[in-house]
C-alpha cells in the first residue's frame, strides 16, 4: 500500500521531469507525431533515459502525439493526481472504519475501488461476520444489491442528491407523525381507547371483521407483501402492502389486539415501533417496488440527543459523511419507513373516530371470544407486534419449546413402539438410516437444547427500564438486553441449519400450479436471502395459510412437515427476542461480537442426544447399503425387522458408553424386545459394519466432553417431564373410557376402510375426557384428568391445513389411534369394540 502511493509519487516526480524537457526538444528538434515517426528516431538515441520515461508512461496513459504534447502531459497530471487521490481517500476510509489494511494487497489497492476494498478489509470486523447470521450462507453473492439497500452504492456515484433537498422531506414526515401521535395521546386522555375497549369486547369475532372492513388501508389477510411479490405485480398499488405490514384485518379482529394496539401506541414514542412498523421496507426496496433515489449521507432514528433537544421532534441525526457511520441508515429506506409508520398512525386515530354502530351485532351467536378459540403460534406471534415493544414473554417460549421437545421425544418412543408407524415414517426417508436416524435424534437434540436454553435465560417480561419509552437508547452491552441479543442470534442460527438440512429436498423444487407456494418453496431450496428480509415467520405462516387454502391441498412429506412445524417453533422465539432491535441504538461492534459468540456457541455445542448414536452413524457411514438391506428383507416379518433394527442400535449405544444416562433413559421408557429370529442382533452388527472391536468406542475424550452435563442435571431437568425418570418400573398407563354411542361408532371406524381428518380425531378426543390446547404450530396438548387431581399429557403432531388433513385409516390407526393406545389403557362399554 504505501509502496504503491510511493509509486504515484515518483510517477509525479518524472512527468514534472518530463513537462520540463519534452517541450523544449520538441522545439530544438522539431519533434512531431507519435514516438515512432522518422522524427523521433534521434530523440531514442541521443536522450535514452528521456525515451524510457516516456515508454513506461505510454504503457499506462497511451501513445504520445508530440503533436498533442501539451494535452498529453496534461492527461497523466490529472490520471496521476486522481490515483493518489482515491488512494489516500481509501486508506483514511480504511482507517476511519477500523478495518485490517494489511488484509488488501497491492493490487486491491490499485483498483482502487472503495467496495471491493471495504468488503476485502472487512472480513474479519465483527459487523461484517454478522451479514451472514443476518442473511444467510449466500449473502455475499447478492453483496451489490446490500449495497444498494444500505446506500454504500453512493460511493461510487456521482448523481447524489444533497442533504439539504431530502432532509427537510424526511423531518417534514417525522413530524406529521408526531402529530398523529399527539392526537391519539390527546384522544388516549379524553378516554376514547377505554371507550373503544369496552364496546370492543362485546363485539362478536364477525362483526368487529364486518367493522374494520370499512377501512380501505387495511388487507384482508396478513403479509400480503410476500404474496405481491411471489406474482411479482408491479401495479399502482402493489406498494402499499410493503408500508403496512400491521395493517389487515385477520390479526385486528382478533380478542384484544386493536384496544392494546391503541393503548400502547398512545402510551409510548413513535420511535420504539418503527422496527415493527417498517419491517417490509427493506423487502420491497430490494425488489423494487419503491422508486431507488441516491440521497447524499446517511441518517439515524437514535440522535446522540434527546428528541426535545433536536430540531426534529423524532430525534433524527443526519451525517453527511456516509462511510465512517455504516451502522446509520440509507435516507431513502429511511424515509419510506418513515411513510410505513404514518400510514399506521393514520389509521390508528381514524380508528377512535369511526363509531361502532350497534347495527354490526350478528342477530345470534356468542358476543365474546370462545375460550377454546385458540390460535397457531404463528398467528399469537405475530400478534405480538401489536403489542409494548419491550415485552418478551419468555415464560410463554420455554413453554412453546417444552412441548415442542416432548412431541419430538415422543415420536422416538412410537417409533421404537410401533412397527407400523416405524416402517412408515423408515419409507418417508427412502429406508436410508443414516438421514432416518439423524433426523430423529437430531430434533430432539435441537429442541431440548433450546429448552435447556430458554430455562436458563430471565422469565420477567420486562426488557427496558421501566414505563418511560419516550427515549428509547440502551446500548447493546446493557446486561437487560443481552440475554435478548444472544438468544434472537442463536434462534437464526438454528434456522439456518433447519432450512439446509431440507433446502436439498427435491420436493421443494417441485412445479406447482399455487404460485406463490411454488415461489417460497424455490426461495427455501436456493436458501435465497429474501426470506431473511420477509422473515422466517410471516413466510411461514404465509405457507400455511396457502396450503389450507382451495380444495386441492399439497400433502406435505412428513419430513417437511416435520421440518416446516420446528422452523415456526424457532421462528416464534426469533420473532419475540427481535423486540431488541427497537430498544437499542445502533448495530456496532458490541452488539456484533455478543451475536457472533452465540453463534458460535451453539455451533460448537454439546449435542447429547447425538452423542449415543454417533458411534452407530459413524460406523454405519461406510456399510449403510449393507444395514439398510438387512431392514428392508420382506422374508422377515415386520415386526422382527423392527426389533433387528432397534436392536443393533441399542447393542451399539451400549458398546459405545453403557454409562450415558441418556441411552438407560430410552431403554427404561421405550424398551425394544429382541427379535424372535435365529440372527441375534449382535451378528446382525458384524455383518451390517463388521466385530464390533474396541475401535467403536469412545476416546475417553469423547466420553469425558459426554459428561460434561451431568446425569443428575438430565434426570432433574423439567424439560422433558416424566420422560426423564431413568426408573426401571413400568409406567401405568391411566384409563380413558369410551362410552357414548356415537364415540363407540367413530372407535370403529378405523378397522375398516376410509379417511379421517384430524379435525374429527380431536373432537373425538374431547368426547371422551380430554380438554384440548393447540400450544403451538401443529402441536396439540390434550390433557386428562386424573380421579385424584393428577394430569396426564399427550402430544399429537396435526398435519398442515386448516380443516384438518384426511387420512387412511390404516394410516390414522398407526400415527393417532396406536398413540393413544400406548400412553392409556383404552376400555371401551361392554361391547368391547377394540381396534
Amino acid at each position: 500500500m504505501k509502496f504503491i502511493l510511493s509509486g504515484f509519487e515518483k510517477q509525479e516526480e518524472l512527468c514534472d521531469q518530463l513537462v520540463t524537457i519534452l517541450p523544449v526538444l520538441k522545439e530544438q528538434l522539431c519533434l512531431h507525431g507519435a514516438t515512432s515517426s522518422a522524427s523521433c528516431k534521434g530523440l531514442s538515441l541521443n536522450f535514452p533515459k528521456i525515451m524510457k520515461t516516456v515508454r513506461s508512461f505510454e504503457d499506462i496513459y497511451g501513445r504520445l502525439d508530440f503533436d498533442n504534447l501539451d494535452s498529453w502531459l496534461e492527461q497523466i497530471k490529472q490520471t496521476i493526481r486522481h490515483h493518489k487521490e482515491t488512494l489516500q481517500q481509501n486508506m483514511q476510509l480504511m482507517t476511519d472504519l477500523g478495518l485490517d489494511l494489511n488484509a488488501l494487497s497491492d493490487w486491491d489497492w490499485k483498483t482502487g475501488n472503495p467496495e471491493t476494498l471495504v468488503e476485502k478489509a472487512s472480513r474479519n470486523a465483527p459487523r461484517h461476520k454478522l451479514m451472514r447470521s443476518f442473511y444467510g450462507p449466500n449473502w455475499s453473492s447478492h453483496a451489490y444489491t446490500f449495497n444498494v439497500l444500505y446506500g454504500l452504492t453512493k460511493l461510487l456515484s456521482k448523481k447524489q442528491l444533497p442533504m439539504k433537498i431530502f432532509k427537510p422531506k424526511i423531518n417534514t414526515i417525522a413530524t406529521e407523525i408526531f402529530d398523529l401521535w399527539e392526537t391519539l395521546r390527546r384522544l388516549d386522555s379524553q378516554g376514547r381507547v377505554r371507550s373503544f375497549q369496552a364496546q370492543w369486547s362485546q363485539l362478536h369475532p364477525e362483526a368487529r371483521n364486518r367493522w374494520l372492513q370499512q377501512f380501505r388501508e387495511l388487507h384482508r389477510r396478513p403479509d400480503l407483501a410476500i404474496c405481491i411479490l411471489a406474482q411479482n405485480s408491479k401495479t399502482a398499488s402493489a406498494q402499499e402492502p410493503f408500508l403496512s405490514p400491521l395493517l389487515n384485518i385477520e390479526d385486528l379482529a382478533q380478542a384484544n389486539v386493536l384496544p392494546e394496539f391503541l393503548q400502547n401506541r398512545s402510551a409510548i414514542h413513535p420511535k420504539a415501533f418503527l422496527f415493527a412498523d417498517s419491517r417490509f421496507v427493506a423487502l420491497g426496496y430490494w425488489h423494487c417496488f419503491f422508486k431507488k433515489i441516491e440521497v447524499e449521507g446517511r441518517i439515524s432514528f437514535f440522535s446522540d440527543t434527546d428528541a426535545n433537544a433536536s430540531n426534529s421532534p423524532y430525534g433524527i441525526q443526519f451525517e453527511l459523511d456516509t462511510v465512517k457511520n455504516l451502522h446509520m441508515t440509507n435516507p431513502v429506506t429511511g424515509y419510506y419507513s418513515l411513510m410505513a409508520q404514518k400510514m399506521t398512525y393514520e389509521f390508528l386515530v381514524s380508528c377512535l373516530s369511526a363509531p361502532i354502530e350497534p347495527c354490526v351485532e350478528p342477530t345470534a351467536g356468542p358476543r365474546r371470544d370462545s375460550p377454546n378459540q385458540l390460535l397457531p403460534i404463528l398467528s399469537l406471534s405475530a400478534q405480538q407486534q401489536y403489542g409494548r415493544p419491550d415485552h418478551i414473554d419468555w415464560r410463554n417460549l420455554k413453554n412453546i419449546s417444552k412441548a415442542s421437545a416432548d412431541e419430538a421425544l415422543d415420536d422416538l418412543w412410537q417409533l421404537r413402539n410401533d412397527a407400523e408407524y416405524w416402517n412408515m415414517r423408515f419409507t418417508d426417508m427412502k429406508k436410508k438410516t443414516l438421514p432416518f436416524l439423524s433426523a430423529v435424534f437430531g430434533r430432539i437434540d435441537v429442541l431440548h437444547t433450546i429448552y435447556r436454553k430458554l430455562d436458563s435465560c430471565r422469565t420477567d417480561q420486562q426488557t427496558s427500564y421501566g414505563d418511560d419509552l419516550s427515549v428509547i437508547q440502551v446500548p447493546s452491552d446493557d446486561a437487560q438486553i443481552k440475554d435478548a441479543i444472544y438468544m434472537h442470534s442463536m434462534f437464526r442460527s438454528i434456522l439456518d441449519e433447519m432450512l439446509s438440512s431440507i433446502q436439498n429436498n427435491e420436493w421443494l423444487r417441485r412445479d406447482r400450479e399455487n404460485r406463490t407456494l411454488h415461489y417460497l418453496f424455490n426461495l427455501m431450496a436456493e436458501n435465497h436471502p429474501t426470506i431473511r428480509l420477509m422473515g422466517f415467520g410471516p413466510m411461514l405462516r404465509t405457507i400455511d395459510r396457502e396450503l389450507s387454502d382451495g380444495s386441492d391441498q399439497e400433502a406435505l412429506p412428513l419430513p417437511i412437515a416435520q421440518a416446516l412445524h420446528d422452523m415456526s417453533v424457532v421462528s416464534a422465539c426469533t420473532q419475540a427476542t427481535a423486540k431488541h432491535y427497537n430498544l437499542i441504538s445502533s448495530i456496532d461492534d458490541n452488539y456484533a461480537r455478543l451475536a457472533l459468540d452465540a453463534t458460535l456457541e451453539w455451533q460448537k455445542r454439546e449435542r447429547p442426544w447425538l452423542f449415543p448414536i454417533s458411534g452407530f452413524l459413524n460406523k454405519i457411514k461406510s456399510r449403510e447399503y449393507e444395514f439398510n438391506r438387512q431392514a428392508r428383507i420382506d422374508s422377515v416379518s415386520l415386526v422382527d425387522r423392527h426389533r433387528r433394527f432397534w436392536n443393533s442400535i441399542d447393542d451399539c449405544m451400549l458398546l459405545w458408553d453403557n454409562t450415558n444416562p441418556i441411552v438407560h433413559m430410552i431403554f427404561s421408557q421405550a424398551p425394544v424386545p429382541r427379535a424372535s429370529t435365529s440372527k441375534p442382533a449382535s451378528i446382525m452388527v458384524e455383518a451390517g459394519w463388521g466385530s464390533p472391536d474396541a475401535s467403536s468406542r469412545p476416546t475417553a475424550t469423547q466420553k469425558r466432553k459426554s459428561r460434561r452435563q451431568k446425569p443428575s442435571k438430565i434426570s432433574e431437568s423439567s424439560s422433558l417431564a416424566a420422560v426423564w425418570s431413568t426408573e426401571d418400573e413400568p409406567r401405568i398407563r391411566p384409563n380413558v373410557y369410551i362410552t357414548e354411542e356415537s364415540d363407540i361408532e367413530y372407535w370403529s371406524r378405523f378397522r375398516e376402510k376410509g379417511q379421517e381428518s384430524f379435525d374429527t380425531w380431536v373432537t373425538f378426543l374431547s368426547h371422551i375426557g380430554f380438554s384440548w390446547e393447540r400450544s403451538l404450530g401443529s402441536i396439540h396438548t390434550f390433557q386428562l384428568e386424573g380421579p385424584e387431581g393428577d394430569a396426564h399429557k399427550i402430544l399429537y403432531h396435526g398435519p398442515h391445513g386448516r380443516n384438518g388433513e384426511k387420512l387412511p385409516h390404516d394410516l390414522a390407526r398407526r400415527k393417532w389411534v396406536n398413540r393413544l393406545k400406548r400412553h392409556f389403557n383404552v376400555i371401551v362399554s361392554e361391547k368391547g369394540v377394540s381396534v
